[in-house]
């Protein structure tokens, strides 16, 4: 098989186990902030100016981490949403219990 032949069906086989289309889907998932904007008119600068987004407008690919008070989370791809079902199972398990 010559080398350019053999090339090609490795490609092929990438492709086919690749079926998101988002190039930068294998950076998925991340931890991250929550959907947030800045108020700089509150602080004139970035430290302090950060305002989540009601949670209501956040999008699907984002999963908040019950440990962080809302702030945190991770995030998934938003083509594919890669590893969002194993991460909502991981997630129920650090949900707080209610306090006897």
């Amino acid at each position: 098989m010559k080398n350019n032949e053999k090339l090609n069906k490795q490609v092929r086989i990438f492709s086919a186990k690749k079926k998101c289309k988002n190039l930068q889907c294998d950076f998925f998932p991340l931890y991250g902030m929550a959907p947030h904007r800045h108020e700089f008119a509150q602080t004139g600068h970035w430290i302090g100016s950060t305002v989540l987004l009601p949670e209501d407008s956040w999008p699907k690919e984002f999963i908040v981490d019950p440990t962080s008070k809302g702030a945190q989370g991770i995030w998934h791809c938003p083509e594919c949403l890669n590893k969002i079902d194993e991460t909502r199972e991981r997630m129920k398990s650090y949900e707080k219990k209610p306090r006897k």
